[in-house]
């Protein structure tokens, strides 16, 4: 692999910043976004604007999400490899969508060409991940195919993410953690964190954004140094002042530095506009 040139792909699930890969190794491939009146759009930022995404989002529509078809991204390996010599693809995880296994179904068909890698990373986490791992294909530090899984593997595990859906019910019914949520559904204005991996788990709940806000900050100093990691707090375009202030008087109270993020719109569209989270990664 040592002159090989390694592209890296991920998909919109991490985020639509088309701008944010240039200069980079890392190619994004759209996911689609479908209203309830069958409009189906690729998740970049133009369209978002120009369907009124978030509002029809809190407006309670019925918005779902979808993968990429097996034609596009076959399109899209065939584009990379005009340009790489091997792709790495990070796809949405499986146990948030189809799209890893369409990713082996095609991958078949560039033998020694593609790896995909299976992972239970979400949403920024997988765009800071795939940065890093470009950054270290480039200055030589991983150069085998093995050096890149086992440095995955130990990014991911180093890696803290904590969602609070703003919209339980909409969640559930998109068939997201309902196993999680089924149980606290009926509780009155409930708040849930849920730590995301590769099987979701409640890991506090409460009344307010705040107390449910402190398990994961707490969670994060206690775990993670606060030189050695950096904090990401994402919330959507349209969450409630009150429920960002909520977070962040936390997130000040106990003195933790962060950087604040837009949530990708494919988890607002399952999660609801009010969402936040909290993702911890390390610094390279």
């Amino acid at each position: 692999m040592n002159n090989q040139k390694i592209g890296i792909l991920i998909d919109t699930a991490a985020g639509d910043d088309f701008q944010l890969y240039e200069n980079t190794a890392i190619a994004l491939l759209p996911l689609h976004i479908i209203f309830e009146d069958e409009t189906d759009i690729i998740d970049t930022p133009q369209n978002l604007i120009e369907t009124n995404f978030y509002q029809r989002v809190a407006d309670g529509e019925n918005v779902r999400t979808s993968q990429a078809s097996p034609g596009e991204l076959q399109a899209k390996y065939e584009e990379m490899l005009k340009t790489y010599d091997y792709i790495i693809h990070l796809p949405i995880p499986g146990n948030l969508s189809s799209m890893y296994q369409t990713s082996l179904m095609v991958a078949k068909e560039f033998a020694n060409k593609v790896k995909v890698i299976e992972h239970s990373m979400a949403a920024n986490g997988i765009k800071e991940c795939a940065l890093v791992l470009d950054q270290q294909i480039k200055n030589g530090t991983l150069n085998s195919i093995e050096a890149i899984e086992d440095f995955l593997k130990t990014y991911e595990e180093e890696m803290y993410l904590g969602i609070v859906p703003g919209d339980l019910k909409k969640l559930a019914r998109g068939g997201r953690a309902v196993g999680i949520i089924q149980t606290i559904l009926n509780v009155f204005k409930t708040k849930v964190l849920i730590k995301w991996e590769a099987k979701p788990k409640k890991q506090a709940f409460g009344r307010t954004i705040g107390s449910v806000s402190k398990t994961a900050i707490s969670t994060i100093k206690e775990k993670y140094d606060n030189t050695e990691y950096k904090l990401i707090f994402v919330t959507t375009p349209l969450t409630d002042e009150k429920i960002k202030q909520a977070a962040i008087e936390v997130l000040e109270k106990e003195k933790v530095a962060y950087e604040n993020e837009e949530i990708p719109a494919m988890y607002t569209a399952h999660a609801g506009v009010n969402t936040i989270g909290f993702i911890s990664v390390k610094k390279y």
